[in-house]
This record gives structure tokens, sequence and C-alpha cells, in this order.
């Protein structure tokens, strides 16, 4: 589908625009500016509700549209990022090869401090029971792994901590081993424990799949030839906040080690991946290309 500009402008003047009194362009770069900030502040809001500092990751841009919108959201992230082959349809690719699974949930409110074990034990076998048999339905060989996982909070706390758990039977003295579990994800969390409440289980989950073989890993392909630039265009660069004279290279014609600095655009069937004039980017081994912080040679 080809996008026809005038139209597009015409929008934008009419909804934006005119109303703010601005030029098309700017108003589209606004328009751009807050849909980026909003999935970045997801981003943000997630690694800080987990623990985690999101510029030890890479991110991972799939769907026809994240390559477009990759650029501005790492840019406020300072992450590296992947574009896998077949972005534009990388999500059936995953649900494909996805193994087939179900996830068992139950409400079964306990305290650590009166830890019964026979109750969590009960807890635990039915929720297997009802995950195995759904995964047996689907595929009646199957030997599932399964992973539990009890949500548990300080009491009086509005907001539990997922916590696995191993599947097995367990005796009233594990009581301090799901206390020692807690206090480890607690802190994992938020960085201190807090002495002196009690420990409470508000729920749990149980889920079964079926055994799939992981993926081989791979080593990073570094850049060797530049790829073969079928043309330029211009493109509005969120870094710079203005036009950039872009290279246009087709994602067909680069093989692993191709590389090509940004300003840049990478095109396929389902997508175009934007790359920015401070990165550039680098063709791996498995189809990826692998966009980073430009780095002398």
């Amino acid at each position: 589908m080809k996008l026809d500009r005038p139209a597009s402008d015409r929008a934008m003047d009419a909804d934006i625009a005119s109303k703010l009194n601005t030029d098309v362009a700017t108003a589209a770069f606004g328009l751009s500016e807050v849909v980026d900030e909003n999935m970045s502040n997801a981003a943000r809001m997630h690694a800080v509700e987990s623990g985690k500092e999101l510029s030890e990751f890479t991110m991972i841009a799939f769907g026809g549209a994240a390559p477009i919108h990759a650029a501005s959201v790492r840019k406020a992230r300072h992450v590296r990022t992947a574009d896998p082959a077949g972005c534009g349809c990388w999500l059936g690719h995953r649900l494909l090869r996805a193994p087939f699974g179900f996830e068992s949930v139950r409400s079964a409110y306990s305290r650590i401090s009166r830890f019964d074990a026979a109750a969590i034990n009960q807890t635990i076998a039915d929720l297997s029971a009802e995950a195995i048999s759904f995964v047996r339905s689907g595929s009646p060989e199957a030997d599932p792994d399964l992973e539990c996982t009890a949500y548990m909070r300080y009491v009086g706390q509005g907001w539990e901590v997922p916590v696995t758990i191993e599947v097995r039977d367990y005796a009233v003295a594990d009581g301090e081993l799901f206390r020692k579990l807690f206090d480890e994800q607690y802190e994992h969390f938020f960085g201190r424990v807090i002495d002196g409440l009690d420990v409470e289980i508000v729920s749990w989950s149980l889920r079964a799949t079926s055994k799939v073989s992981p993926p081989d890993r791979i080593g990073k392909t570094a850049k060797a030839d530049e790829a073969k630039v079928r043309g330029t265009r211009e493109i509005f660069d969120v870094q710079e906040g203005s036009f950039q004279t872009a290279s246009i290279v087709a994602r067909a014609d680069m093989k692993p080690g191709d590389f090509v600095a940004g300003p840049a655009v990478i095109t396929e069937r389902e997508t175009s991946t934007i790359i920015t004039a401070s990165r550039e980017v680098i063709m791996q081994a498995d189809g990826c290309l692998l966009i980073r912080v430009k780095q002398s040679a």
C-alpha cells in the first residue's frame, strides 16, 4: 500500500497543524514524539517495577511499525536494538514456534507465620493436574515443564511480589524456605527487606508447557563491508530535529557483516527501519539488524 502524501498532509493540517498554527512537518513531528514518549515511558515503568536497568538490554523491534518508531524510543532509553528477520510478521513466527502450554491461576490465602504445608501441597497438586490435563489435550504424549509462582507480600501491602516455587510437596518446616525466597525477591525489586512484618501468600499460578529445544546461540557479527545503497531520500531525524538526506538500502541486498551508517532507511516487504544520524546498523548472521551508536573503526 503506497502512502497518499497529499491526503496525509491534508489530514494532518486539518486535525493538528491548523489548530496549533504550525506547519504540517512540525505537527507530524510532535505527534510522533507523543507516541514515542508514551512507548518509552511504558518501557521505563516496566523496567522500574521489575528492578531492571534498560541500558543493559537489547530492545527487539518487531511488527510493522516498531522499526520505524524504535529510533526515537531507543534515543530516550540509550539501548541497542535488534530488528529480527521478517520482523513485520515476527510475532506470528514466534506463536507458531512457541511451546504448547496452559497456565492455571487460583486464589489461596495463607500466612508464612502459620505455614499450612498440607493446604499448599493441595493447591499445587490441583493447579498441576489442571494445567497438565489441558496440555495433554493438545499433546497427549507431552511430559510438560512446570513452573509455579506464589504471589506474596508483606501483610497489608497492596502489591504482590511473584516468587518462583519448586513444584513438590512441602513440610511445615519449609515455611522458612518460603520466607527466604520472598526476602530475596523483595530485596531484588526494592533494595531492602522490612524486618518484623509477616508475609502472606495471596494467589498462585502454575504454568505447564510442552518441552522445546533451546535455540543455538550465535556470536555477534562485526561490521565488514558497506551495504549497497540504492538511492537517497529525505527523512525527519528525531534526534537532530530536522530533515536529513538518508541512504536507502534494501534489506534483501545485505549479507552478514554489511553495515550502513545513519541517516538511512532499510527497506523490506513488511516495514522500513529508520536509522538516525547517530546510529549505524550491521547485518548479523541470523538475519537480524543490530542497531547501535556509531563507533569508530
